[in-house]
């Protein structure tokens, strides 16, 4: 899951600064749990390729780190 959402942040599936679905919608789209989803968020937010904006909810980082 993890790997599925940092690739498609890569590969701007979803475009820098923008905000990502709702953690029900990722899991419907990708076809996983909510527990799952929020997993692999907690990971690309420590990873540096979203940020949380209270109030706003998650969004792909405005400049990804260098992959490796």
């Amino acid at each position: 899951m993890y790997a599925r959402l940092a690739e498609a942040i890569r590969v701007r599936r979803f475009p820098p600064g923008g905000l990502l679905p709702s953690e029900p919608d990722l899991g419907a789209l990708l076809g996983v749990s909510r527990t799952v989803v929020r997993e692999a968020l907690m990971l690309l937010d420590e990873n540096g390729l979203i940020v949380t904006r209270r109030g706003l909810g998650r969004a792909v980082a405005d400049r990804l780190p260098v992959a490796g």
